[in-house]
C-alpha cells in the first residue's frame, strides 16, 4: 500500500517544475506516489513530466484552467496514500522531508492529524535574503487552538502549500480545499484541518521556498476580506481574548499599499492598524525605504 501521496499542482511552470519533481524523487522515504496536476498549462509542462521514467508519477491535466485549489482537490481525489503531502511547483524539499514528518506522525496519538516543518526562502539578493529572514516568522505552534490563533493573529505563518503532511481520511472529511479561494487557500485549509485535530511541528528546515511576486495590495485586501468572512466566529473569539486581529492584518495591507506608492490607501489602513510584532514595524520601514529608492531612480 502507498504510504504517501505527494500532490504538486502546477500552471505554466515548466522551467522550475523539474526542481520540485526531483526533490520528491530524491526523498529518503521511498514509499510514495507523485501526482502532478496540470491546471491547463500552455507551456511544455506535459513534456517535462513525460521525461521522467518513474512508475510512481501520475500526470493529470485539467481541460481548462480552474485554480490551485481545484488542482489540489483533483490530486486529493486520485490519492491512494495513507497520508497526503503538498508541494508547490516552484518550491523544493530537502531529502529527509517525508521521512522526518511521517516518523513524527506515526509516533504520536491518533488525535494528531497533520504536521509541518521549518522553511528557508531562496532570494536573488543576499541583502534581501538577510532582511527577509529577519522579517519572516515561521510558526512553531502545535495543537489545534494554537495553530488557528497563530495563523489568524499573524504570530507565525505556516507555508501549507509546501510543508503540510496530513492524514488522507481527515483531508477527505473536510472536502479538501475550498475552490472559491484563489488566495490564502492554504491558510483556510490549514485552519479547517486544525479544527479536526492537532497539527504538529518538525523543528528542522526541510523545505526551500523560492521567491515569487507578491499579489497587489488590492488583491490582498480582497483575499483578507474573504478570509475574515469565513472565520468570523474564530476572529471574534480571539478579539475578545485581547488579540486585535483585524488591526494586525490592516498593518500588512498598509505595508502593501505603501510599497506600491499608494500612500493615501496605505495611511488609511495604518490609522486602523496595529503591528502584531516588531518584525512588521521593521518591515514597514523597509517598504518605505525600498519605494523611496525606486522613486529616486525613476
Amino acid at each position: 500500500m502507498v504510504a504517501v501521496s505527494v500532490i504538486i499542482p502546477t500552471y505554466n511552470r515548466s522551467e522550475v517544475l523539474p526542481r520540485s519533481i526531483e526533490s520528491v524523487l530524491n526523498q529518503t522515504f521511498r514509499n510514495f506516489e507523485l501526482i502532478i496536476v496540470d491546471d491547463a498549462s500552455t507551456d511544455s509542462t506535459q513534456e517535462v513530466v513525460n521525461s521522467y521514467d518513474d512508475d510512481r508519477i501520475e500526470y493529470i491535466r485539467h481541460s481548462e484552467n480552474r485554480n490551485g485549489s481545484a488542482a489540489r482537490n483533483t490530486g486529493i481525489r486520485s490519492a491512494q496514500g495513507t497520508y497526503i503531502a503538498l508541494l508547490d511547483s516552484d518550491d523544493e524539499w530537502y531529502p529527509e522531508k517525508l521521512e522526518k514528518q511521517i516518523s513524527q506522525l506515526q509516533s504520536r496519538s491518533d488525535d494528531w492529524v497533520a504536521n509541518y516543518c521549518r522553511t528557508t526562502t531562496e532570494r536573488d539578493s543576499k541583502i534581501i535574503k538577510f532582511i527577509s529572514e529577519i522579517l519572516s516568522h515561521d510558526a512553531k505552534h502545535e495543537g489545534q487552538k494554537e495553530i488557528i490563533k497563530g495563523l489568524l493573529t499573524l504570530s507565525g505563518f505556516i507555508h501549507g502549500g509546501s510543508t503540510i503532511v496530513a492524514k488522507r481520511d481527515v483531508v477527505e472529511s473536510i472536502n479538501g480545499f475550498d475552490e472559491s479561494f484563489e488566495r490564502n487557500q492554504d491558510i483556510e485549509f490549514t485552519i479547517r484541518l486544525a479544527s479536526e485535530g492537532k497539527i504538529g511541528y518538525v523543528d528542522q528546515t526541510l523545505v526551500r521556498l523560492h521567491e515569487s511576486s507578491r499579489p497587489s495590495a488590492d488583491t490582498t485586501a480582497e483575499a483578507k476580506k474573504k478570509l475574515f468572512e469565513s472565520f468570523q466566529d474564530e476572529i471574534q473569539y480571539l478579539e475578545t481574548e485581547g488579540y486585535d486581529v483585524r488591526k494586525y492584518h490592516n498593518f500588512i495591507l498598509a505595508r502593501y499599499y505603501i510599497s506600491e506608492g499608494d500612500f493615501e490607501s496605505g495611511f488609511k489602513y495604518l490609522r486602523q492598524s496595529k503591528p502584531a510584532n516588531f518584525r512588521q514595524v521593521f518591515g514597514l520601514g523597509y517598504d518605505i525605504a525600498k519605494f523611496t529608492k525606486s522613486a529616486i531612480h525613476v
